[in-house]
């Protein structure tokens, strides 16, 4: 019961981390283009 929550938890904080992670690297990947355009 104990890992099931632990993976859980992690899961929910793997998730958080992409939802920040992957707008940021698509901001990067925009102004890239732009300062390459």
């Amino acid at each position: 019961m104990l890992d099931q929550y632990t993976r859980q938890l992690y899961l929910e904080r793997l998730f958080r981390g992409v939802l920040i992670i992957v707008p940021l690297s698509l901001l990067a990947v925009l102004v890239a283009i732009l300062i390459a355009g």
